[in-house]
């Protein structure tokens, strides 16, 4: 069963274009049920029709899945788009399963669209026997049976070097920089007037700590402002502003930050600015991983007067999020929809495989 998805949402200014070639006609999309919301965004700029998958449960905690197929041939020699975040074991397994399912269907490509790639925070061991779970997964991904070819398309990687843990399948990065920067400056117009030639004067860029400098360096050079910086050491389980390094004293501040979960950092870095003399905070963040919605509350409750994000993660839109004045959420599908029409689906797949021989439940069914 295929369907398209109708609806509207705030969409920045990028060039997108529907796939009109061969090879947008012959494909497919597949998304994880938590980025459902992502696919359907995908399928309305592509005009490539979503294929349902049944997931259910068993009693013994056994999970199955069937994609929405009539015969074992119905997906030779097509392209398929696999979109969802790998947030949770739940997500991972999914990619693994369904990925290797299409393999062995004949489909000519896999093309997994990851718009947040989960354990990205544990990349290294720190401690004796740790396990490295960022790379365990790379590894897992490493092994959906390639025939014709893997592509993983990722945004903004909390560190760039996760892709050297793939073996075999093509990485690609996108970056929401440019998504971001178009939010960042509409608020300020709202709050500093369009005259962008007094903004080094009211407005600097910062960091929530002193782990993105590079990242801030490059908004601030948009905009010709200077940058600033929190030092911070832990104390136990608590972390602690120790030092805030740059003058923000009469200045709207920017905070950009790849990523946030419980928000601690990105707060106690708002209330330390505030305490040298800022004018007011707004946060900047690619990933919204908010651990639930208490972050939420949180967030609202804190001294920041806007938090501007994308829609890479599923607790972007948690009802919370999207009702919530404070919170400004701007979707990177365009990018990705760039992407496969500039690139990936614009080029020919190789020669289709040969159906799988292996015997399933029904057509389609993960075994």
């Amino acid at each position: 069963f295929f369907w398209f998805w109708r609806g509207s949402y705030q969409m920045d200014n990028l060039l997108i274009r529907g796939c009109f070639t061969e090879n947008c006609e012959r494909a497919v999309i597949i998304a994880a049920p938590d980025s459902l919301y992502f696919a359907q965004r995908i399928s309305q700029l592509t005009r490539i029709p979503i294929l349902d998958v049944e997931r259910k449960i068993f009693a013994g905690g056994e999970r199955y899945y069937r994609l929405d197929v009539e015969s074992r041939t119905d997906l030779v020699g097509r392209d398929v788009l696999y979109i969802g975040t790998t947030h949770s074991d739940v997500a991972i397994l999914d990619l693994y399963r369904i990925g290797s399912t299409l393999a062995e269907l004949g489909t000519a490509r896999r093309i997994f669209l990851v718009p947040f790639f989960g354990y990205s925070t544990m990349e290294r061991d720190v401690k004796p026997g740790e396990c490295v779970t960022a790379k365990t997964a790379a590894r897992m991904f490493s092994h959906i049976p390639a025939t014709s070819g893997n592509t993983f398309i990722f945004c903004d990687l909390h560190c760039a070097s996760l892709r050297r843990y793939f073996d075999g399948p093509v990485t690609l990065e996108l970056y929401a920089e440019r998504v971001l920067l178009n939010g960042i400056r509409e608020h300020l117009h709202t709050v500093l007037g369009a005259d962008e030639t007094e903004y080094p004067q009211k407005l600097i860029f910062a960091s929530a700590d002193l782990g993105r400098p590079i990242w801030v360096e490059s908004f601030a050079r948009h905009f010709g402002t200077s940058i600033a910086l929190v030092s911070k050491a832990r104390d136990g389980e608590k972390t602690v502003v120790r030092d805030v390094i740059g003058d923000v004293r009469g200045k709207v501040v920017a905070i950009y930050d790849d990523m946030t979960r419980s928000a601690g950092t990105i707060v106690h870095a708002a209330d330390a600015y505030m305490s040298r003399g800022a004018v007011s905070v707004v946060a900047i963040i690619t990933h919204l991983a908010l651990n639930g919605p208490e972050v939420v509350q949180m967030l609202e409750e804190s001294v920041l007067t806007k938090v501007i994000s994308t829609d890479t993660h599923p607790s972007s839109q948690l009802p919370a999020v999207l009702a919530s004045p404070k919170f400004e959420i701007r979707t990177v599908t365009g990018l990705y929809a760039n992407a496969l029409r500039q690139g990936i689906l614009s080029a020919p797949a190789h020669a289709a495989p040969h159906a799988s021989h292996a015997q399933a439940m029904s057509p389609g069914s993960i075994f």
